[in-house]
């Protein structure tokens, strides 16, 4: 059992604080500018784009807005309490934002959620496992998929 959320924006708030904690005493210390080398909220975006793809071994296909690669994008609302003011939108993202913040997410170029709503193909347990088959293909079968009958949605 654990505790840890599995959402993409707890993932990434975790290395950051885990880099950041034991330095900040030592910054304040040396009453010094901040290391080069200290990862920032845009680095932590940025892996967690391309280290997920990279893991999968679909980075060659995805994971990036380059051309040629799949366009898979969500779409944050920035407007929410917990998202604003926006200052840095790097920060935001990394340390504000959660999942009641994705509005829009295409994979492949085609809507699977408009408007903080699932689209119609994606909304129904029939709709879920062939998304699920259909993930599990694009990646290669590197990934067990749940018998139909357990998934719930």
């Amino acid at each position: 059992v654990t505790t840890l959320p599995k959402h993409t924006f707890s993932r990434m708030r975790a290395p950051f604080a885990r880099e950041r904690v034991p330095d900040i005493a030592v910054w304040e210390d040396a009453d010094g500018p901040i290391p080069e080398s200290t990862g920032t909220a845009r680095h932590m975006v940025g892996m967690s784009a391309s280290n997920g793809t990279h893991v999968a071994q679909v980075g060659d296909r995805t994971g990036s807005l380059t051309l040629g690669k799949q366009a898979d994008v969500i779409v944050l609302d920035g407007t929410q309490i917990n998202t604003t003011p926006l200052f840095d939108p790097y920060a935001t993202i990394a340390l504000c934002s959660d999942v009641s913040n994705v509005r829009d997410v295409f994979v492949a170029g085609q809507a699977r959620k408009r408007d903080f709503a699932l689209v119609a193909d994606v909304a129904t347990t029939e709709g879920a496992t062939g998304f699920v088959a259909q993930a599990t293909e694009a990646l290669g079968g590197r990934c067990a998929m749940a018998e139909a009958s357990t998934v719930a949605v």
